[in-house]
């Protein structure tokens, strides 16, 4: 999960037509035109409330123009009771209305409270589908200005600010004829109001991810010039809200979507205002739209405006407002149970209470606000989100752990930082199911339905603007939240490792120790926006250090390193491998015990050759064997394997890619040498080495060696695969999910030609799931790649490794012996350094 809180954008802002949560009456007539009879016997027709049958008979008869509005509002009076079928229905039959008119741009209208009404009901996924739809087949004017708007809402809500900016603008340009037509004037409106966010979101969202409690930031002058444009157009907004009212359309708007409409706008301004400086203006701005949100009753917008002042008051380091502001927050969210704004709203306050000297307080803040979003792990809700927003709990992860770290909670630090680890992985398996057997799915389904109940009945609470029903609500939420625990744990009586995966691992630092030995030590790391964390784990004791490097710096550093042992050039080696021993193993190797390092990276450090550190004139591989874990409570589990002892070995070499230069040319050689030094070796090459083959084989050896490609997915990190031959329908993709769901007793899992190596922005995310997922099918061990490696090296390493395994050394002393006769042949660590063990092996 990328470190960072997403400031929110006021999407409930953009309202087109018939967007208000309660529609409190219905238009009078229009003026009278040829007389139309409207037929109302189709689906859902007998619902309609019988003002609406009224106002659409009486419609039919004087006026048929109004038709489709009235189709509109029917769609809006559904949505406001949460009924998605019923509200889509007529949104659609709204569009059906204005295409029989010929009224294009009014058809676009239709489908943009459709989508908009997908995006309110969840279904985000399907919301953005349809405006890909409709981007590609409505290609001309008005329907492409329409499209290119919905291509932009989709975007906000990926947080996506500079790409929906983008949007935003070409729909302003593919719409320079709005004046006289109601529905083009509307999209101008909303447009220019979604422009102005996502500028002004663009413009600081980077700023506001890192550095939102330190004050203005740097360059306050030119932000404020920048923001400017965003500025601007959502003051056009207002203005096209009095032309739009001037209309005969206008009377189809209900007075609480005029007012509901200005408030966010209002409430944005003030945040804009706020960024500028201007806090008198500022102010104003929010205490206006506070009142026109308490005029229309719309509990949202007064959240909305709440959350807006808070980051005011952070801005302005307000001590006397700021907590007040808070407090109120957490009050209302509470009420309504909001987990976004909960979380929110205890962050900031944790902050004025750090600042005030009350850590204790600053700390139980923090972890109620972690607890809120541990809680959300569920198939249907994995993340804290409002609309568009994320609070990305690992910035509230790192607040805590600096926290902690500050009071000499060396303990307390460790075990949140570990939990921040564990929490990416889970928020990725949610709703996946990666079950093994029959009992497990049937759990992890009820799990997922059950997830999905309950985020139905949050939607229907957060619709909710009055006290009305609300307890009702609240006890029904309360019964469904019971049964997914129960639901939990019977997972966890089923399967204690699945749960936690499930769950976040945690991890117990003195429980941890207890399986050390007195010849290893752990070094635990986190990567915060600001330091690096390091936690030094031996039997007997703990230790923590901050070093003062941040996230960007460690990145560049390790990058750096990669690229200078790529470059095959001694003397740029030899420039880095000191470098990264001061920053990252220099201020801990004091603590370090016995001759046994494991690490437990964090972020970009997953892809660090930790061995070619240069230590005392010598490579670090010279005076301990390592090895490495995707976190540090997979330790209990990976300790725990009574793996088998033979030498029986399943290997895939080379598999048929379907492309010469994919080819591994060296990999049947490395076979081979594999079969010399351990001799029972079931090998399949070429095309007989496929996925359905693997699967199938998978839990019946010791050994299971892949001289096989692999491609590892920061976007997807459980699509990360293993790629195999094709055959019978598949795509020979062996992802890690699969591997989540398959079983092994072995000893051992390598991987020789995986091309994995960091992108641009390094997250370790992706190598993680896939070491993950190995250990969670069985194997104690995994001997992986850092990036992909010359194979003929690769042919000598492995034959030198697997003659230590023959002799009975243990994984991570047998890779040390290789890569040191390596070194002593010569070779220089782009051939030997990447090689890693991943797991536990006594």
């Amino acid at each position: 999960m990328k470190t960072r809180l997403l400031l929110p954008i006021a999407i409930f802002a953009l309202l087109p037509l018939g967007c208000a949560r309660v529609v409190e009456r219905v238009p009078p007539p229009p003026p009278a035109a040829a007389p139309v009879l409207i037929q109302l016997a189709g689906p859902h027709d007998r619902d309609i409330p019988e003002a609406f049958v009224k106002a659409l008979h009486e419609a039919g008869r004087v006026s048929d123009w109004a038709v489709p509005y009235l189709f509109l509002d029917v769609g809006a009076h559904f949505e406001a009771k949460g009924e998605e079928a019923k509200a889509l229905h007529f949104y659609d039959r709204a569009g059906a209305e204005f295409l029989r008119r010929g009224d294009l741009a009014g058809r676009g209208t239709a489908e943009t409270r459709a989508v908009l009404a997908l995006i309110a009901f969840g279904r985000t996924g399907e919301a953005c589908d349809r405006a890909a739809e409709k981007e590609k087949s409505w290609t001309g004017a008005p329907g492409d200005a329409f499209a290119s708007y919905l291509k932009g809402r989709c975007l906000l809500e990926k947080s996506d600010h500079a790409g929906a900016l983008e949007a935003f603008r070409r729909s302003l340009a593919q719409n320079p004829s709005f004046r006289g037509d109601f529905n083009l004037l509307l999209l101008r409106r909303d447009a220019e109001r979604a422009c102005g966010i996502a500028f002004i979101l663009k413009e600081t969202g980077p700023w506001m991810a890192g550095n939102c409690l330190s004050g203005l930031p740097p360059e306050p002058a030119a932000l404020r010039e920048r923001i400017e444009e965003g500025i601007a157009n959502l003051a056009l907004g207002l203005v096209r809200d009095a032309e739009l009212r001037g209309m005969r359309e206008g009377a189809f708007t209900p007075e609480p979507s005029a007012l509901i409409a200005e408030a966010d706008v209002r409430t944005f301004l003030g945040l804009a205002e706020g960024l500028r400086g201007n806090w008198e203006e500022s102010r104003r701005q929010l205490d206006r739209g506070a009142e026109l949100a308490e005029r229309a009753g719309r509990r949202a917008s007064r959240l909305d405006n709440l959350f807006f002042l808070n980051l005011v008051c952070l801005l302005a380091q307000d001590t006397m407002e700021g907590p007040r502001a808070a407090e109120r927050l957490t009050g209302l969210a509470d009420r309504f149970r909001s987990p976004f704004y909960r979380v929110w709203a205890r962050f900031a306050w944790s902050r004025y209470e750090a600042a005030s000297g009350a850590a204790g307080r600053a700390v139980a803040l923090l972890r109620e606000a972690a607890a809120i979003v541990e809680d959300q792990r569920s198939s249907a809700s994995p993340d804290v989100a409002r609309g568009s927003c994320r609070f990305d709990g690992q910035v509230l992860y790192e607040a805590l752990v600096e926290q902690l770290a500050q009071e000499g909670d060396v303990r307390g630090a460790f075990e949140v930082a570990e939990r921040a680890k564990a929490r990416p992985l889970a928020n990725l398996l949610a709703g996946r199911e990666p079950d093994r057997n029959g009992a497990e799915g049937l759990l992890l389904k009820a799990e997922r339905d059950l997830a999905g109940e309950i985020l139905t009945v949050r939607m229907a609470l957060e619709r909710r603007d009055s006290e009305r029903g609300v307890d009702r609500i609240l006890e029904e939420l309360s019964g469904l939240e019971r049964a997914h625990r129960s639901v939990l744990l019977a997972i966890r009586q089923q399967n204690e490792e699945l749960h936690a995966l499930l769950a976040g691992e945690r991890a117990d630092s003195a429980a941890l120790q207890g399986l050390l030995d007195d010849n290893t030590t752990l070094l635990a790391y986190f990567v915060t926006g600001r330091n690096l964390y390091v936690w030094a784990l031996s039997k007997e004791r703990i230790r923590l250090e901050k070093i003062p490097m941040g996230r960007v710096e460690a990145r560049g550093l390790v990058v750096d390193f990669l690229d200078a042992i790529s470059s095959r050039d001694r003397g740029r080696i030899a420039a880095y491998d000191h470098r990264v021993y001061d920053a990252f193993l220099k201020p801990v190797i004091p603590f370090v015990g016995g001759d046994r390092i494991g690490f437990v990276p964090h972020d970009c450090l997953a892809y660090l050759p930790f061995a070619a550190m240069n230590y005392r004139g010598h490579y670090i591989v010279d005076g301990f064997s390592m090895f490495s874990l995707p976190s540090a409570g997979s330790l209990r589990y990976a300790a725990a394997r009574s793996p088998a002892r033979g030498f029986r070995t399943l290997a895939f070499g080379n598999p048929d890619l379907g492309s010469r230069e994919l080819d591994l040319v060296f990999a049947e050689a490395e076979v081979e040498r594999i079969r010399r030094r351990l001799g029972d070796v079931e090998a399949y090459l070429g095309r007989e080495a496929t996925r359905k083959r693997a699967r199938e084989l998978f839990g019946r050896f010791d050994i299971v060696h892949f001289a096989a490609r692999g491609r590892l997915s920061a976007a997807a990190p459980l699509e990360s695969s293993l790629l195999l031959s094709p055959a019978e329908g598949d795509d020979g993709r062996l992802t890690a999910l699969d591997i989540f769901r398959m079983r092994f007793a072995g000893r051992l899992v390598s991987l020789t030609a995986c091309d994995t190596g960091p992108g641009e922005n390094p997250t370790g995310g992706e190598i993680a799931a896939l070491h993950r997922a190995f250990l969670y099918a069985g194997s104690p061990a995994v001997l992986s790649t850092l990036w992909s490696v010359d194979e003929r090296s690769t042919v000598a390493l492995m034959g030198l490794f697997y003659g230590e395994i023959r002799k009975g050394k243990a994984v991570d002393e047998s890779l040390q012996t290789a890569q040191l006769e390596m070194i002593r042949r010569g070779y220089l660590p782009y051939a030997w350094a990447p090689f890693t063990v991943v797991g536990w092996h006594e």
